[in-house]
């Protein structure tokens, strides 16, 4: 575990960022720092303070960036303060970006919303 990590739970999770945290869940990650998981499955929160908040096969690469829930959503590692709440294999690729939801949802300019 990184430096002044945390594991609250869960099974076969993963914890390297300094000042992470999985709060549970299974087979998750949070190797950025301040990175956080707070349950589901193998979801990962790679960036300096981005988070994934539960769901199935979700990636953050993006700092200040977060994931909600969901299925298979990415954010992009050069997409700083974005985020996906939820749905099904969105992806953003870009910085300030914002999906509500839906399903198969792609944004790769800045300062964009699918709501």
């Amino acid at each position: 575990a990184g430096d002044y990590s945390s594991v609250g739970g869960g099974f076969e999770n993963s914890v390297s960022g300094t000042c992470a945290t999985i709060a549970g869940g299974i087979s998750s990650v949070a190797s950025g720092y301040a990175s956080v998981v707070a349950g589901g499955r193998q979801n990962k929160a790679v960036a300096s303070y981005s988070s994934v908040g539960g769901g199935y096969l979700n990636s953050n690469s993006g700092s200040y960036s977060c994931v909600g829930g969901g299925n298979a959503n990415f954010i992009n590692g050069s997409s700083w303060y974005s985020s996906i709440a939820g749905g099904y294999f969105n992806e953003v690729h870009a910085n300030f970006d914002s999906i509500g939801g839906g399903v198969r949802n792609h944004i790769e300019q800045p300062y964009s919303v699918i709501a």
